[in-house]
């Protein structure tokens, strides 16, 4: 696109004469310059991707030397525009500073402040010398920016849309006008926006033209349309008319969305994903979103012989609801007597059902515990084996064969009005993690999945819900950029708070929830922030029987080698706990000179400031587990101390450097750390997955201090439980590069 001139909006009416507004006005930003640009924040990691931007480039009239830099996905409307530029919320970055690219002939660095004022760098690319050109003289001459500053300086801002938003989150209540009834729609809106991977597919997909089903492109194309709404906190209130009014057309026959009458959540929702799939052909994904789906192996599923799959349930990689949601669980009867099994059957596919009366009466501690129990809990209905002349109780087998990016729950009362205690049990179920693996057995695909990264895509993270009361519907959906829940209430969004909070807003007011969203984090945004700090309970570690605590010799070697571990518990511990929660290494000095002399002495010189990763706080803060301790290395720490092998799947100390005059180093000296002790995470970033090498990076590109945390090594106590000293579990590991079972025999047969 061709670079722009000067762009002002009209300048409001002055005031009439002897009159003082009562409220006090800040002049709006002006834009001076705007065009195209490809940005990418600068990192040490260089992961981040690169963004075509509708970039504008503005001046404050309060401080002319500073500039301004406003991005925008699409190219704001001049109404848009002055939205933005009048609110100081939506500033993107401040100080700008420019600076040349040798390595680029059209594109250039700017030094800048983000959002919440931290230092970062930008990398930006324009597609023509000309543009480049004018980008270059309108970030580094100040001849342009006079006259568009006193014109600025007579601009009187408009009102401001109440939005809540922060960084990349942003949450936005819709309309719901008398006599509507729109609130069934609006939570199930609600919940698409803040499903991560939902949302990201219907901002990217393309929605053919079909004359033959062009209703339910309608449907669809003004769906897609609401969520682009959404994400542009300068399009004003959000409706959802439209969406209504086709559907309402789409269903006339049964008259299921007929304007102004109420439906349910749970209908709408499943209406609107059978729509979906049964639209796929119209549906098409960009090459990219289809790239990521397949590296993360999202939309893989195959059928397997002996199970019985519905038309719907047969899994289509183009269908939407399928990626998102299919989790194909089935289900049969199987005789505990004769063994005689029913052909499996699908149970459910897209939203999985609990009864709460079966809920409650189980009193479950967790989610996980419940979705186990429940094939028990309908055994009890099932009768008696139909084999001739047998007898036997027939037992209820359920497995799953997915793991979808999002698993949803529908959860159906027998009242309309419970008690209080009812929606306070059910609440005690939802925990805010969730695993799979552990809930169902799994099958095909899914039990592929729960051995790969020890069943990371097996882990959930409760996102939100839906409750209904007095024929209303609301949503409580947690925001990881505010660090708190907020309930939608139709236009209004309202800051809850805790966990605990929101418990007593539901029961308090008697919401009951009926839809319940659990979502796999999306490592590249999302913080997996933990929903209830400092309110999950912590299992105590089981007691160890005295006699097996000193049981030695070959009896204890049998007994460690036929257990995985994972399952080995210490049993004690050889070091005494400090009792500090963290430990802070003295400085070593200047050691730069000896980082080249030894391959012992692994780098961790840090970063410019400027592209250095800031420290995720919210896993850096939580409390160590158990066997778990932080860290801290000085400001001036130019190597780790310690030798870093992967040992297995684990980044692991293999050794402790040493001066040439034979000096040890604080990481030593501090008598925490201890050989095959593993590393966890730097500053709350996860290390244990990386390589060595890029371990290192990822440490180097840290800001400073650096905080790092270590666990305490499994395998020396496991070798020590079995009756060795430290020492000789040390060598035999070091002999038997960490595995276990080597380094038993190695130590037994010496």
């Amino acid at each position: 696109m061709s670079s722009q001139g000067l762009h002002l909006p009209a300048a409001a009416p002055p005031a009439a004469p002897g009159k003082t507004s009562p409220t006090a006005h800040v002049a709006p930003a002006a834009e001076i310059f705007s065009g195209w640009i490809q940005i990418k924040t600068q990192s040490y990691v260089n992961m981040r991707p690169r963004h075509v931007r509708y970039a504008v480039l503005a001046v404050n009239p309060m401080t002319p030397a500073s500039l301004l830099l406003y991005t925008f996905k699409f190219q704001p409307s001049s109404d848009e525009l002055h939205a933005a530029l009048v609110d100081p919320v939506a500033k993107t970055y401040s100080d700008l500073k420019f600076v040349p690219w040798e390595k680029r002939t059209r594109g250039f660095f700017l030094h800048a402040l983000d959002k919440e004022n931290r230092h970062c760098v930008l990398e930006i690319d324009v597609k023509t010398a000309e543009l480049y050109e004018a980008w270059v003289n309108h970030l580094t001459s100040e001849s342009s920016r006079t006259k568009v500053v006193s014109a600025a300086l007579e601009r009187l801002p408009k009102k401001k849309t109440e939005i809540w938003h922060k960084g990349a989150s942003i949450h936005r209540g819709l309309e719901n006008g008398t006599g509507e009834n729109n609130c069934f729609l609006n939570v199930i809106i609600q919940s698409f926006w803040h499903l991560v991977s939902l949302r990201r597919l219907l901002l990217d997909v393309t929605i053919k033209e079909n004359d033959e089903t062009q209703l339910a492109a309608n449907v669809l194309r003004t769906l897609k349309e609401t969520m682009m709404s959404y994400e542009d906190p300068s399009s004003g209130s959000l409706h959802p008319k439209s969406l209504r009014q086709w559907l309402s057309i789409l269903y006339k026959t049964d008259k299921t969305f007929e304007e102004g009458s109420m439906a349910d959540a749970e209908e709408t929702l499943l209406t609107i994903l059978h729509l979906m799939h049964q639209q796929s052909d119209l549906t098409e994904l960009t090459e990219a979103e289809r790239d990521t789906l397949k590296k993360t192996r999202i939309v893989a599923s195959k059928s397997l012989d002996g199970y019985e799959e519905k038309p719907l349930a047969v899994f289509d990689p183009k269908s939407i609801p399928h990626i998102v949601f299919s989790h194909q669980i089935y289900d049969r009867s199987t005789c505990q007597k004769c063994h005689e099994s029913s052909p499996w059957e699908l149970c459910s596919n897209l939203v999985f059902s609990i009864y709460t009366t079966t809920a409650l009466s189980m009193k479950k501690p967790n989610m996980a515990a419940l979705l186990k129990g429940l094939p028990e809990a309908m055994s009890e209905d099932l009768g008696t084996c139909h084999v001739e002349a047998c007898n036997g109780k027939l037992h209820t087998e359920r497995v799953i064969h997915r793991f979808p990016p999002v698993f949803a729950m529908s959860l159906l009362w027998s009242s309309n009005n419970p008690p209080k205690e009812d929606i306070q049990a059910l609440l005690g179920m939802v925990s805010d993690t969730l695993n799979l693996a552990d809930a169902f057995v799994a099958e095909g695909e899914a039990a592929k999945l729960a051995r790969v990264l020890g069943g990371i895509k097996a882990q959930y993270r409760f996102r939100g819900f839906v409750c209904y009361y007095g024929r209303h519907y609301f949503a409580f959906f947690y925001s990881t950029a505010h660090q708190l829940w907020l309930l939608f209430d139709d236009n209004k969004v309202t800051d809850i708070g805790n966990w605990t909070q929101v418990v007593d807003h539901c029961v308090r007011g008697r919401y009951q929830p009926v839809l319940l969203f659990y979502e796999v984090p999306d490592a590249r945004k999302d913080s997996s922030i933990s929903l209830f700090k400092n309110e999950t309970v912590k299992k105590l570690p089981d007691k160890t029987d005295e006699a097996a605590a000193h049981a030695t010799g070959k009896s204890m070697l049998l007994a460690a080698l036929s257990l995985g571990k994972e399952n080995v518990e210490p049993l004690g511990s050889t070091r005494e706990a400090t009792a500090e929660a963290v430990v802070h290494l003295k400085s070593d000095g200047s050691l730069a000179q000896f980082v080249q002399g030894s391959k012992l002495w692994q780098n961790i010189t840090a970063v410019n400031e400027a592209i250095a990763m800031p420290p995720r706080t919210n896993f850096m803060t939580k409390p160590c587990q158990a066997n778990e301790y932080d860290v801290e290395f000085p400001m001036d720490a130019v190597v780790l101390g310690l030798y870093l092998e992967k040992v297995e799947d684990d980044l692991c100390v293999t050794a402790f450097p040493r001066t040439p005059s034979g000096e040890t180093l604080e990481a030593e000296a501090s008598g925490r750390i201890a050989l095959f002790d593993t590393l966890v995470m730097a500053n709350g970033h996860p290390l244990g997955h990386y390589t060595v090498d890029r371990a290192l990076k990822m440490i180097q590109g840290q800001t400073r201090p650096l905080r790092i945390r270590f666990k305490k090594s499994q395998r020396v106590q496991q070798l020590v439980d079995m009756g060795l000293t430290t020492e000789q579990a040390l060598k035999g590991l070091h002999a038997a590069r960490g595995n276990i079972e080597r380094a038993a025999e190695y130590c037994f047969s010496n």
